[in-house]
């Protein structure tokens, strides 16, 4: 028979389906852990992950507990919570076992044990092994270090390496004995005897963790290389304290990030706060948290609990970051003159109160440095440019073409006008907040609409677009701008009443 294709030839496909994800407000922990591997963002979606994979031991472990054990007023939890190396000192190449080894009397057998290891650069066959005498992984950890150091003696990588194993983790690890950049550890087959690299589970069948050897980095730079690997967090962390110096560093490129770089949290310890205050106070996005960040202090925590237990697609799931509380954490502000010091810097802190004898401690007030003061406008902003950008690049990625005219303006405001709608809905714009005339008149300079600050107080929002050409080196390109003056969604803090008797 003749194909139905030679009349009628149909092509079927699914279109208009998002193929951007969201970003996530979860917290991201910079740490010096050697089980952190360079170049790569680890996520985990519960702390038995965090626990299984540094260890249940670990400060990243004790911190996870606390961070996914927070339950919001609205019911919800963080999702996730990611990992990535703290590169500020450089990093030693390490290979870290993908899993447990081989029984301890499979290495009994082995009288003649080889492998070949590569470690910055040298090649060189590890040979001569002999594990019949060895009463535990350790013995064998120990007999593979003494070959493997004295293999190349001439290379500080190699007489310095360490070879261990991790009993918690129930793995073996390799360590280079140096902070080099460029420096990998790769482990393959022996040839001058008996292969172990599979029993050890460090040979490449095996997919162990290899993490590559960097020199020392700067903050910006670490937390840009980060940004580029995910930018799926929202607020981030060093589990290291950095010196005051590098916290300028760490503020000054949070500030440039025009908030898409997350929310930086730093602890202060509250007898001393007022030196890291001084120096951080203009750069928007730093939150300073009087806390001793010992492994069971985690007050600095909880603006990192909140933001990632925030539901944004629900009917005013936005938050107020202050009166939150995370279980364990104990007030270290009990008195009036350390409140008002502290949030006349803009400091947070776990404070407490009392009603009727009874001790009431949360986290306050939820103030950041910087321009945008209230913690929870700065992520509801994070959220509307993320949803904004998502918006617009899936529906470039769905069609085959965004018109450069009227039509397209029109495809543009329906496309941001989608996103107002959700971010009226979740509280991130609010209507019918009272304007002052200095408002009135900046919102009529900025717009050049004298009836503009009408729309922003009755609709929360004002928005205005075009479709421009902008020539740049020669080359033009139509581009749709737009100008968003919004209400920002703020939360009452506070009370205050007036009560007449008649």
């Amino acid at each position: 028979m003749i194909s139905q294709n030679k009349y009628v030839a149909i092509t079927s496909g699914v279109g208009g389906q998002a193929a951007v994800s969201a970003r996530e407000p979860i917290l991201r922990l910079y740490t010096t852990n050697n089980l952190m591997p360079t170049g790569t963002v680890l996520e985990f979606q519960n702390a038995a992950g965090v626990g299984e994979y540094f260890g249940f031991n670990s400060r990243e472990y004790a911190i996870a507990q606390g961070y996914f054990g927070f339950v919001s007023s609205q019911q919800q939890s963080p999702s996730k919570i990611s990992f990535c190396a703290d590169i500020s000192k450089g990093k030693a190449p390490f290979v870290r076992a993908s899993s447990a080894p081989a029984l301890l009397s499979v290495f009994q057998s082995v009288k003649d044990g080889a492998f070949t290891l590569s470690m910055a650069g040298i090649t060189a066959e590890i040979s001569g092994l002999d594990f019949s005498s060895a009463k535990s992984y350790a013995d064998v950890a120990q007999a593979v270090q003494t070959k493997i150091r004295a293999a190349q003696t001439a290379s500080t990588m190699w007489t310095g390496a360490v070879f261990a194993f991790d009993a918690e983790q129930g793995v073996f690890t390799l360590t280079g004995g140096e902070v080099a950049a460029g420096a990998i550890v790769a482990l393959t087959a022996g040839t001058g005897g008996t292969d172990i690299s599979p029993i050890l589970k460090m040979d490449q069948n095996s997919a162990p963790v290899v993490s590559q050897g960097v020199g020392a980095t700067a903050y910006g730079q670490m937390l840009s290389d980060s940004l580029s690997l995910s930018n799926n967090y929202g607020t981030f962390a060093f589990l290291n304290q950095p010196e005051n110096e590098s916290i300028v560093q760490i503020a000054q490129w949070t500030q440039a990030q025009n908030l898409m770089g997350g929310m930086y949290l730093q602890p202060v310890a509250k007898e001393d706060y007022q030196t890291v205050q001084k120096l951080v106070k203009d750069f928007s996005g730093t939150a300073l948290i009087a806390d001793a960040f010992t492994p069971y202090s985690l007050a600095w925590l909880v603006p990192a609990c909140v933001a990632a237990a925030t539901n944004f697609n629900r009917v005013n799931g936005t938050q107020n970051y202050m009166y939150k509380q995370l279980s364990g954490v104990e007030s270290s502000v009990n008195t009036d003159s350390e409140y008002d010091a502290l949030t006349a810097a803009r400091v947070n802190f776990y404070g407490s109160t009392q009603q009727a004898g009874t001790q009431i401690a949360f986290f306050q007030p939820g103030s950041l440095q910087g321009d945008v003061e209230d913690m929870g406008v700065f992520m509801n902003e994070l959220w509307l440019k993320d949803a904004a950008t998502v918006e617009f690049l899936n529906y470039q990625l769905a069609v085959s073409k965004w018109p450069a005219n009227s039509s397209g303006k029109a495809i543009g405001d329906g496309l941001l006008q989608g996103v107002i709608e959700r971010a009226k809905k979740n509280g991130t714009i609010a209507q019918g907040k009272a304007l002052t005339s200095t408002q009135k008149a900046y919102i009529t300079s900025l717009t050049g609409d004298e009836d503009a600050w009408i729309s922003v107080y009755s609709e929360g929002y004002y928005l205005y677009s075009q479709i421009v050409p902008v020539t740049t080196g020669g080359n033009t390109v139509y581009e749709y701008q737009y100008t968003l003056v919004y209400s920002k969604g703020d939360s009452v803090r506070k009370v205050t009443g007036t009560h007449t008797l008649i």
